[in-house]
């Protein structure tokens, strides 16, 4: 998680009710460097056990000075990519052998069952439904992406309000 200067301790605390709600064990994540008020929720929710936050920083000769690395980041789209892909397989490796499932998401996404109100009761439905269709286990599922504009919203009901 990079967002030192904005404070999104309240959609993270939604986020993780919303994702311990649908059936997560354990939310993981990787941490360069947040807002004060994120750190202390991220810390809440440490001590219940329900998230494992991981401190990082930057690999080889890119900044770790926290303005720094935040300002690298933001200009060097790439690099950020490929900075990504260190703490995904990093989640990857250290729980394939723990959990049945791992999920890759950010803090904006969600996977949303729709015919199942969580996702142990989804996956079930879906081993089920697949293994009929054809025998063999899966190592991956995907499930498609849906956008939900909610800042389109708030000035679609500004405009309207007006």
């Amino acid at each position: 998680m990079d967002f030192p200067e904005d404070d999104l301790s309240v959609r993270l605390v939604e986020w993780i009710e919303l994702l311990n709600t649908l059936g997560a064990d354990k939310i993981f994540l990787y941490n360069l460097e947040v807002h004060p008020n994120v750190t202390k929720v991220l810390e809440h929710y440490s001590s219940l056990g329900l998230v494992d936050v991981t401190p990082i920083s930057l690999p080889g000769y890119q900044p770790n000075l926290p303005v720094l690395q935040h300002m690298y980041l933001k200009t060097k789209l790439n690099n950020k990519r490929q900075n990504e892909l260190i703490p995904y397989n990093d989640c990857l490796y250290r729980n394939m052998y723990r959990y049945e499932y791992i999920a890759l998401l950010d803090i904006d996404e969600v996977i949303m069952p729709i015919k199942h109100t969580n996702w142990e009761d989804m996956m079930n439905d879906v081993l089920t439904t697949s293994l009929k269709v054809k025998n063999e286990t899966r190592a991956s599922w995907n499930f498609r992406n849906v956008y939900f504009m909610d800042e389109i919203l708030i000035s679609m009901s500004l405009t309207i309000s007006r």
